[in-house]
């Protein structure tokens, strides 16, 4: 992500987003139309649909990073990635856009190809297998053990079972 953006002419984009928009400059500015571009863009790659980008956006470091939010941003709602595609079909620019991504990384001799997979977490889980009843101690430590520490339940198991120290 970071090398396609920092790839990118980004400002040459904004012509075509406002010739699309068409925005009056009256009223709250919203999103920067850039952003809400490159939103889209990304869950276009990954295979997301409007629902599943905007959670990723709240939590997949590398999409916050390329779409310019901080870390505690708000980020746009799904219905704001249907309007402002949909403002952009109208305005007959979608398909200006997407050539333009198209058309520069051409130019760089690259190929934007779908990503298919990412590493979102890691989760601990309890093994299948029976765990082990007993672990032998190293070396070093039955060499310290005192006879009191012999009589717990480890070291008498360990005896009893032959795998005590010297049992191999």
């Amino acid at each position: 992500m970071s090398k396609i953006d920092a790839l990118m002419d980004w400002p040459s984009f904004l012509p075509i987003l406002r010739r699309g928009l068409r925005r009056s400059g009256i009223g709250p500015q919203g999103y920067d139309p850039l952003v809400l571009f490159k939103c889209p863009l990304i869950g276009q790659w990954h295979g997301l649909n409007d629902p599943k980008l905007e959670r990723a956006l709240k939590v997949r470091l590398d999409f916050m990073i390329f779409c310019a939010f901080d870390l505690h941003a708000r980020v746009p709602d799904e219905t704001t990635y249907c309007r402002f595609r949909n403002a952009l079909a109208k305005g007959g620019v979608y398909d200006d856009l997407l050539a333009e991504v198209c058309h520069q990384t051409e130019d760089h001799g690259l190929k934007l190809k779908e990503a298919e997979a990412a590493i979102i977490d890691a989760t601990l889980v309890e093994r299948a297998a029976r765990p082990r009843t007993h672990i032998d101690a190293p070396e070093d430590r039955a060499l310290l053990a005192s006879p009191a520490d012999m009589e717990n339940p480890p070291y008498r198991r360990a005896r009893r079972s032959g795998r005590g120290r010297g049992a191999g």
